[in-house]
């Protein structure tokens, strides 16, 4: 561990390390064999910038010292910060084998998804609408206070700041995941109290959560179960359950999102990170939705399913939804939203139009080094 640069007791339990101390111990556990080939799958997934900065570190002396590394990843940060060689497979089958210098991030994701992406961000008219929530003075004693923004109709605001900013928190609490201490909700117009999560269903919100493994799927589903659960009563009569609808349902939504399944019978669990995410979708459009909350809605899912995700939201925003996305990465920020609220430690830092700002103003915000505020 102390080869590694780890600075915690070598006798902590596991369950209270951070991801990024479980990664390292999981390297160690590779190095006390004398491992000459160490494959690390997805090991910058879950990780912060400053957390994967350091496994790059760890990685380059592993290397140094003459270990091979298999890297797993969809990120082309990782690819750009420390591959030799890059290897690309699509769809379970083998494409390629490049060295680094032969191929630019184009050229890269074109193998990637096996077509050219023109457009990361896909550009919408779109007109916003009247104000159809706010949260005004939202407070969680220890994790957020003050709390105040409004969305509006076709809207797509983003909720931005650095990692433990409360971002989430807030999300929680507005789903009625979490109780809120103080502060008060409005929807349609109407001031509105959510004590659970089943309560912001009726009331037309939905949420997709950051941790869709842990939170959004049950993995050992089928996904036509998968998708009916939030609103199980609609497809009940007389206490039997109409299977038949459930799956016409499924099968229409996936096939409006465009879901890679062999059928609605597969498992969740067999599924990529990005259909994943597109079945909570599916989920949260089998009910009457007005609001939904994207948490992280691209993490952990490659390029191509990235851009196809931002088509979803373009659409859904087309079709009058508001939408709140959480998203740790500024250029999607930048990318896809209408407006912006920069979070600093629980409190926000600011808010700004989208289409008047840029990455360094609200990276400022979110170290705390502006207080302006625009476009509340």
């Amino acid at each position: 561990l102390e080869q590694l640069g780890a600075t915690f007791d070598p006798r902590t339990r596991m369950g209270a390390l951070s991801v990024a101390q479980q990664q390292i111990v999981e390297i160690a556990k590779a190095l006390s064999v004398n491992a000459k080939v160490i494959i690390m799958d997805e090991p910058t997934a879950a990780l912060t910038n400053r957390e994967s900065e350091e496994l790059y570190r760890i990685t380059e002396q592993l290397r140094d010292d003459g270990v091979a590394i298999i890297f797993i990843s969809h990120r082309m940060e990782d690819y750009e910060r420390l591959a030799d060689r890059v290897t690309v497979l699509r769809d379970a089958k083998y494409i390629g084998t490049w060295p680094k210098e032969e191929m630019d991030r184009d050229r890269l994701v074109m193998a990637m998804v096996g077509r050219e992406i023109t457009q990361m961000f896909p550009k919408r008219k779109i007109e916003i609408g009247e104000e159809i929530f706010r949260v005004e003075g939202l407070g969680r004693q220890g994790f957020f206070k003050d709390v105040s923004f409004s969305l509006r109709k076709g809207e797509i605001l983003a909720l931005t700041g650095l990692v433990g900013a409360g971002r989430t928190e807030v999300c929680e609490s507005i789903y009625g995941i979490a109780p809120v201490d103080e502060g008060k909700i409005w929807l349609g117009g109407e001031e509105i109290v959510i004590k659970h999560p089943s309560e912001a269903l009726e009331m037309g919100i939905g949420y997709l959560p950051e941790d869709r493994l842990g939170q959004g799927l049950i993995l050992d589903w089928e996904l036509y179960k998968n998708v009916t659960l939030p609103v199980l009563e609609k497809f009940s009569h007389r206490k039997f359950i109409d299977t038949h609808a459930e799956r016409e349902t499924t099968s229409d939504l996936s096939e409006r999102l465009e879901v890679r399944a062999s059928s609605v019978y597969d498992r969740a669990a067999t599924l990529s990170g990005g259909n994943q995410q597109k079945i909570i979708v599916a989920k949260l459009l089998t009910g009457d939705m007005k609001v939904l909350i994207l948490d992280e809605p691209t993490k952990g899912v490659d390029v191509g399913a990235k851009t196809a995700i931002f088509e979803i939201m373009g659409d859904l925003a087309e079709r009058g939804y508001g939408i709140i996305m959480v998203s740790s990465e500024m250029v999607e920020v930048l990318g896809v939203s209408d407006r912006t609220v920069v979070m600093k430690e629980g409190r926000v830092a600011a808010i700004f139009e989208t289409a008047a700002t840029d990455q360094e103003q609200l990276l400022r915000a979110a170290l705390g080094r502006t207080q302006e505020e625009e476009g509340a």
